[in-house]
């Protein structure tokens, strides 16, 4: 089984970013950086991945690296949040950079995983980093001044503490503004009856026109979604084991 380990990273701006990452024993492959959601406030970061399971399992199963970083103001990553702004998306690339250098990983096949404000900053991140191999997104927004303006009181003054309302803000944090730049192989998934009805449907019908995959799921259809989650990491990590 992969043991865990605990990393502090510089994310370029003399800031920290803490990150797990569980590596299997034998040659060289792929890796894949998971990046979490809000955690309802609890604000563990990536040890989340490393209590809840995903870490060891995709690690042990898939014969990957896996790693998980704390966002900016969770976990032991350094402040400040900005609502999967630069900063948040600065830290990811460190620790993709990270990645790359680590000996167990083939730096041509690194995965990305961001669910929620996570899956937001991972589809920014995908805009800019061309060498990424695969991406999937879970129940994120790629137009943040459109969600915003439908947003539960709660996520609007979040989004209005950590990133501010103006259209720069917003489009620093709207993938979709970009998508055609991203070349990773990718798999947008969000729940068919998810309450936020702000799930851009014109991105999944962009990325069928390009090629690429877009599903939707039932939010408690978790077999499903790491079902779907494995056609990508088939298809760009040459990996035969489902999740």
């Amino acid at each position: 089984m992969s043991s865990i380990e605990q990393h502090l990273i510089d994310r370029g701006d003399g800031g920290r970013v803490e990150l797990f990452l569980a590596r299997p024993a034998g040659p060289q492959n792929g890796a894949i950086l998971f990046v979490h959601g809000n955690q309802g406030g609890l604000l563990l970061g990536g040890k989340e991945a490393v209590e809840n399971g995903p870490l060891v399992r995709f690690s042990s199963r898939l014969r990957v690296t896996a790693a998980a970083i704390s966002q900016p103001g969770f976990g032991a990553s350094d402040g400040p949040a900005d609502f999967c702004g630069p900063i948040t998306q600065k830290a990811i690339v460190a620790a993709l950079e990270f990645l790359k250098r680590q000996p167990s990983v083939d730096p041509a096949r690194i995965g990305l995983y961001g669910n929620s404000r996570g899956a937001v900053a991972s589809a920014m991140v995908a805009t800019k980093v061309r060498s990424l191999r695969a991406l999937i997104l879970t129940g994120g927004v790629y137009d943040l001044q459109r969600a915003y303006a439908s947003s539960p009181r709660g996520l609007q003054q979040a989004i209005r503490k950590e990133a501010g309302v103006t259209n720069e803000s917003f489009l620093d944090r709207s993938a979709l503004h970009f998508s055609h730049r991203i070349r990773a192989e990718t798999m947008i998934l969000h729940g068919r009856y998810d309450d936020r009805g702000w799930c851009p449907t014109e991105w999944c019908n962009l990325c069928g026109s390009r090629g690429l995959s877009g599903a939707f799921a039932k939010r408690s259809e978790a077999r499903a979604v790491r079902l779907a989650a494995t056609v990508v990491l088939r298809l760009r990590f040459g990996l035969q084991t489902d999740l």
